[in-house]
């Protein structure tokens, strides 16, 4: 049995609200996520980390190798890959 709730927006939420095909099914969803434990916000501060990290090993490959765009691409998702996998940072 479904139950109707009221929530408040402001304009701006509004206008990404009115955008989404089920604005219902977004918020049951993150609401049952958030009961689970998931933190949207670490979400997100882990997501921008993990770009600024791409963002830096692309800039040093693209700065250290004679790699074309493509190469470049390779050897950045090798890389991501390979820190995903390691839980400590190996240094030499």
């Amino acid at each position: 049995m479904k139950i109707q709730k009221t929530i408040s927006l402001d304009p701006e939420t509004a206008r990404l609200a009115g955008s989404m095909p089920n604005f219902s099914r977004f918020v049951r969803v993150a609401l049952h996520a958030r009961a689970m434990g998931d933190d949207i916000e670490a979400e997100r501060r882990l997501r921008r980390r993990w770009k600024r990290v791409a963002d830096h090993l692309l800039d040093h490959i693209r700065h250290e190798t004679k790699a074309t765009e493509e190469e470049m691409q390779e050897l950045l998702l090798t890389a991501m890959a390979n820190a995903r996998n390691q839980e400590e940072f190996e240094f030499e």
